[in-house]
């Protein structure tokens, strides 16, 4: 179920990565409308 995909933490090896603390994207790209989907 999707409600259970979110991630707000992300442990990578000895760093604790918080989705809040993260900025967002600069030069977002439309990649939807520039990859085909599977």
């Amino acid at each position: 179920r999707p409600e259970f995909a979110l991630v707000d933490y992300l442990i990578m090896g000895s760093f604790l990565l918080d989705k809040n603390d993260q900025k967002p994207l600069e030069d977002d790209i439309d990649w939807r409308s520039q990859f085909d989907l599977d």
